[in-house]
């Protein structure tokens, strides 16, 4: 398995109010930061088209953690020539 994990240090997300809508498109969860409410949509999307899981811990005001999980028989081989 390959493992991503990323962590910002950003406002965090409240999961416990946001969380069924976290990866749902056109939602936003912070109104003071310009976004479109997509990219954890597209994000989820691309890691579920390779098979892959993703998941995330947050806390209000430390940050959020996100995990994403792909199997290295699901990679996609490049075409080198």
């Amino acid at each position: 398995m390959i493992f991503i994990i990323f962590t910002d240090n950003g406002c965090g997300i409240d999961l416990d109010r946001h969380g069924e809508d976290l990866f749902k498109p056109y939602k936003r969860f912070h109104i003071h930061i310009e976004g479109k409410g997509l990219g954890l949509f597209l994000v989820k999307s691309h890691v579920e088209a390779l098979g892959g899981v993703i998941s995330l811990t947050s806390a209000m005001g430390m940050g959020t953690t996100f995990k994403i999980t792909l199997l290295k028989g699901d990679m996609p081989r490049l075409n080198s020539g």
